[in-house]
C-alpha cells in the first residue's frame, strides 16, 4: 500500500518541477502570446492530473491500518494541495503577462515581416493540428462503427443459431414422439404375437389331448369286443 503511495507522490513532485521549471526558464523566453498561452494550458493539464493523483491518494490512505501512517499521508497530500493551488496561479498570472519589448530595441519593417510570418506559421500549425484532431476523429468514428457493425453481425449469427438449435430440438422432440408411437405399436404388435402363438399352442395342446383320449376310447371299446 505505502508503495503505491510513494510512487504517486514521486509523479506529483515530478509534476511540480516540470511547471516550476516552465515558469521560472520557459515561459519569460517566449515573445509570441499564442505560443505563451499554449505552453500555460498545458501546464495546467499537468496541474490537473495532480488533482486525480491526489483523490487517488485520498482513497488508498483510507485502507490504511495505522492512523499514525494515514495522518502523515493526509499532511502530504494537504500540501499538494496547497503548491498546486499556487503554481496554478502562478500559471493564470503568466497567461494573463503580455510578453514585454526592450525599449532599446528598434522594430524594423523586417522585424514586423518577421513576426507576421510567425504568426502564420502559428496559424498554419493551429489549424494543421485542428485538422489532425479532425482526422483522428473520423478515423475513430470509423473504427467505432466496423466494431459496431461487427458486434451486430455477431449478435445477428448468435440469434440465428438460437433459431437453428431451438428449429433442432423441435424436431427432435417430434422425432422422439414418432419412435414413442411406433414402439407403442410395436408392443401391440408384440401383444397380439404373443397372444396368437399362445393360442396356436393352446389349440394344439387341446389337440393332443382330445387325440389321447380318443385313442383310449378306442382301446377300451377293442377290449370290450374280445
Amino acid at each position: 500500500m505505502t508503495d503505491l503511495l510513494d510512487d504517486f507522490k514521486e509523479q506529483i513532485e515530478d509534476i511540480f518541477e516540470e511547471v516550476r521549471n516552465g515558469l521560472l526558464s520557459e515561459l519569460p523566453k517566449i515573445t509570441s502570446g499564442t505560443e505563451r498561452i499554449e505552453r500555460c494550458r498545458y501546464f495546467k493539464q499537468r496541474l490537473q492530473r495532480v488533482g486525480v493523483i491526489r483523490r487517488s491518494m485520498l482513497h488508498e490512505i483510507n485502507d490504511l491500518s495505522s492512523k499514525l501512517e494515514a495522518s502523515k499521508w493526509q499532511q502530504i497530500i494537504d500540501n499538494f494541495e496547497v503548491q498546486q493551488t499556487s503554481l496554478q496561479q502562478q500559471l493564470l498570472d503568466a497567461e494573463a503577462e503580455t510578453p514585454t519589448i526592450s525599449k532599446n530595441t528598434v522594430i524594423t519593417s523586417k522585424d514586423m515581416t518577421t513576426a507576421a510570418k510567425n504568426i502564420q506559421q502559428e496559424s498554419k500549425e493551429s489549424a494543421a493540428r485542428t485538422k489532425q484532431v479532425v482526422d483522428n476523429i473520423i478515423m475513430i468514428g470509423t473504427e467505432v462503427g466496423i466494431d459496431l457493425q461487427m458486434q451486430t453481425e455477431q449478435l445477428t449469427n448468435i440469434e440465428g443459431n438460437a433459431e437453428l438449435i431451438e428449429s433442432n430440438l423441435k424436431r427432435a422432440d417430434v422425432q422422439l414422439r414418432i419412435i414413442l408411437r411406433n414402439l407403442q405399436k410395436d408392443k401391440l404388435f408384440l401383444s397380439l404375437f404373443f397372444l396368437m402363438i399362445v393360442a396356436i399352442i393352446s389349440a394344439v395342446i387341446v389337440i393332443f389331448v382330445l387325440s389321447k383320449t380318443n385313442d383310449k376310447s378306442f382301446l377300451k371299446e377293442g377290449e370290450s369286443i374280445i
